[in-house]
Formats: structure tokens, sequence, C-alpha cells
């Protein structure tokens, strides 16, 4: 198990202020090296220890991978929904899925969505999250 630090116990404790506020899609901003993806996965062990159903979306291979080894390193069993992965685990709570891929396949059930890299969501790639075309 990885241990946080305060900013990032700090960072955890702000979202979930924001969310329990009423904000449906709140943002995380932090520095390269801060530790965005530790501070995801513990949001995610959170999560799943409520039982509920987790997707993290990237939009590179190396961020997926990035991001699996990371949840292996906090004991989080996941799938992967990407083209040619082999640790395609459709029944997991938690699922990390490539953005190109998921705008092919049927999208997973999520009670929270964590995506990498935001400022690429304004893409109409990741028009495939919207409420209407949701499943």
């Amino acid at each position: 198990m990885i241990k946080l630090r305060p900013y990032q116990q700090d960072s955890i404790a702000r979202l979930k202020e924001s969310i329990y506020t009423g904000n449906n899609r709140v943002l995380l901003q932090a520095s390269t090296g801060a530790g965005k993806t530790i501070i995801g996965c513990e949001m995610i062990r959170r999560a799943i220890a409520k039982n509920k159903a987790v997707l993290f979306i990237a939009h590179r291979k190396e961020i997926i991978n990035q991001t699996s080894g990371k949840l292996d390193q906090f004991g989080i069993e996941h799938g992967v929904i990407m083209a040619n992965h082999p640790r395609h685990q459709p029944a997991n709570l938690v699922q990390v899925a490539s953005i190109q891929t998921l705008t092919r396949r049927d999208k997973p059930k999520a009670d929270l969505i964590i995506i990498d890299e935001t400022h690429l969501a304004c893409d109409e790639t990741f028009s495939v999250l919207s409420p209407s075309k949701a499943r």
C-alpha cells in the first residue's frame, strides 16, 4: 500500500468537500510529479470500498499502463478497456479505458469517472461520455 503525502490527503479532502456540496464535476490540478495518479488510485480505493463502480479514462497507452500498474500497487482489481489489451476483465468494478476504444464499445456502469489530461476532454471524442450517449 502506498502512503499518501499530506498534500495528497488534503487534495482528496477538498475534492470530497466539493462533491458533497453538490458539484458533480470537479477538477484536480497539480504539478508534474505531485502524484495525481496516486491520488486517483486512493479515490478509487475509497469508492470500491463503498461498492461503487469506477471508470478511469485516458488517451494514451502509456497512461493506461501506468495507471494499471499503480492500481496493482494499491491491490485494486481492475480491467482494461483497450484494443488488444490482455487485461480484459469487464466484471471488475474498476475499469481503465482508452477513450479511443471506449467510443467503439458499450460503456461500463460508473459511479465515479476520472479523466486523465482533462484539458483533452473538450475534444469531440469525449462526447461519448455525455448522459444522452451513456448506456
